[in-house]
């Protein structure tokens, strides 16, 4: 991408054995090609578009059990190749949802990226169980994602009412792979006016 507030230098050089000549020139960009088949791009689902992520530390949700292999990182709203859950086919981690009382949830968004040490090591299938109590859960979904190290999203049939989420992995895209990774877990709560029992909302 150039700078359109000050020209470009494109510089060439030719060479001959020891010899060599240089050229310059300065090109102002500038930005008046008008787009083609523009659009509004919006990757997260409709029914998603809005809604809180309830699973959000910083909103007042919580991890549920001491921190694991970077658990705790799932829920902080940032995703990097350095970070992230690393875990086993067949272990789970459960979040406290945010607020004090249960809430609507439309819907998931995951994000395999993560400090895994190939993309396939990265989560494929999953199973996402909830509950009111956070001692008997219900399982309401299973999926998989894509081996793209982008967020992806769920969206469930109907929504679901829960006060805790809890993400069980199954495999990684690979069979027998070291260890299996996630970068983020996001629980999207309906957009709606209920009370989420957190100050200011």
């Amino acid at each position: 991408d150039a700078r359109d507030d000050q020209p470009v230098l494109v510089s060439v050089q030719a060479r001959d054995g020891s010899d060599s000549v240089m050229a310059g020139l300065e090109v102002s960009a500038i930005c008046a090609v008008p787009p083609v088949g523009e659009q509004l791009l919006y990757p997260v689902p409709d029914a998603l578009l809005g809604g809180f992520n309830v699973a959000w530390t910083g909103l007042g949700a919580t991890l549920v059990g001491e921190p694991m292999n970077g658990s705790e990182t799932l829920f902080d709203g940032l995703v990097s190749p350095a970070t992230g859950w690393r875990a086993q086919a067949g272990e789970s981690v459960t979040v406290e949802l945010a607020g004090n009382k249960p809430v609507d949830i439309a819907g998931l968004l995951l994000n395999p990226q993560s400090n895994t040490y190939t993309l396939d090591e990265q989560l494929k299938d999953f199973e996402i169980h909830v509950s009111l109590d956070g001692t008997t859960f219900e399982k309401v979904f299973t999926g998989s994602l894509s081996a793209a190290p982008i967020e992806q999203s769920v969206v469930f049939d109907q929504s679901v009412k829960a006060r805790f989420v809890q993400l069980k992995i199954l495999s990684a895209h690979r069979e027998d792979p070291y260890q299996i990774g996630l970068g983020e877990f996001k629980v999207i709560a309906v957009l709606t006016s209920q009370a989420l029992g957190v100050d200011g909302l």
